[in-house]
């Protein structure tokens, strides 16, 4: 399993996978509950279906190109400035590490 000690570290990994296409790995840096409602293959799915949007977030995540808006000792919270706009990126603080909690607008992450 992957474990991130750091929001910072959680951030950039994620970007790096998303980067990568790495839907499993995208998987393991969300929070449980999440890993229990949606699985690796309808996540899979997600990202292709947004493709550009998700490899512009995963490069930027994972050059540090982010700004920190919110910390607090179990939620931090970047924003990436991309083309399209303002992306939020919610991090929480749970046994295995920082994951993350949530991606938005998500109309520029999730086909519907």
């Amino acid at each position: 399993m992957f474990r991130a000690d750091t929001a910072e570290a959680a951030a950039a990994a994620f970007g790096r996978a998303i980067d990568a296409g790495d839907a499993s790995l995208v998987h393991e840096l969300l929070p449980a509950e999440t890993k229990r409602r949606v699985g690796v293959s309808e996540l899979a799915r997600v990202m292709d279906g947004r493709r550009d949007a998700w490899k512009a977030l995963g490069q930027s995540l994972a050059n540090g190109a982010v700004a920190w808006s919110a910390r607090e000792p179990t939620r931090a919270e970047a924003t990436v400035t991309l083309r399209g706009g303002v992306t939020r990126v919610v991090l929480v603080q749970e046994s295995g590490g920082w994951k993350v909690f949530d991606v938005a607008p998500w109309s520029e992450y999730i086909d519907r």
